[in-house]
């Protein structure tokens, strides 16, 4: 049975379903990303493991590929990617990020695989669509989309879910893709759910506990955002704002130009 899904301003069709994103009826609109999860391999996985590969990242250094979390390879001349993870997960993404073929070793399950697929895997698939993703979090303020960038850890999903929970309509979590139209950039809805981590948690829900895990392996967790608190509509870019490192300062806190 075929799943179909709306997510990031792109139509997905997948052979299994993928938790979080949000379904949409099939044939309802032409479809952007047809992905293959778990699956025998298709035709074009098939002709894209017979090509020369190249590694991309990290930094095109072989002796560091073994100490990292993720590998990027080329395939042909950058026909086909494949995105390969320390604990066995891999995603083959074609050039123009129309497909993607996504398997891992057990024990790894389809939950997991999501995990990836609805962050990273998506990111590198809007890239080669000629869409930008930012590392952010966007939230809908009146008519406006208003992003939150920062490091790894700054407050991004936490300053949405804070949002959230005080009925801010938010559009996505962790990655915004923006796309250009009319002389101005609009941000895509992601899918409706929001992932913390356990101490993110405790300071907003009073335990660490206190939302499900995102699979039993992960140790983040997730806050499903209902009709009333995820915004399904493309917003125009209005503002960006840089999360800056936590400071115990009187004036804090506080925004600046």
């Amino acid at each position: 049975m075929i799943s179909s899904y709306r997510a990031y301003g792109l139509t997905c069709v997948s052979n299994l379903p993928i938790p979080g994103f949000l379904p949409e009826p099939v044939n309802f609109r032409p479809v952007d990303l047809r992905c293959w999860i778990n699956s025998e391999q298709p035709d074009w996985v098939c002709e894209a493991r017979t090509l020369p590969s190249r590694l991309c990242y990290p930094e095109s250094q072989p002796e560091r590929a073994a100490t990292s979390g993720c590998r990027l390879i080329s395939l042909g001349s950058d026909e086909f990617f494949e995105l390969a993870y320390g604990d066995g997960a891999r995603f083959l993404i074609d050039g123009s990020g129309t497909r993607v073929w996504a398997t891992g070793s057990p024990p790894l399950s389809v939950d997991e695989l999501a995990t990836y697929l609805r962050g990273p895997v998506m990111g590198f698939t809007l890239r080669r669509r000629g869409i930008i993703p930012l590392h952010a979090g966007a939230a809908c303020i009146g008519t406006s989309a208003i992003l939150f960038c920062g490091a790894i850890e700054a407050g991004k999903s936490t300053t949405a879910a804070a949002l959230a929970s005080r009925g801010i309509p938010i559009l996505s979590d962790d990655i915004a893709a923006l796309r250009e139209a009319g002389g101005r950039f609009h941000v895509e809805p992601g899918y409706p759910w929001i992932c913390l981590w356990p101490d993110a948690v405790r300071n907003l829900f009073g335990k660490r506990d206190a939302l499900p895990q995102l699979t039993p392996a992960w140790e983040k967790r997730y806050m499903a955002l209902d009709s009333g608190s995820f915004e399904p509509v493309s917003r125009p870019l209005g503002a960006i704002y840089l999360l800056g490192p936590r400071t115990n300062e009187a004036s804090a806190p506080r925004v600046e130009a």
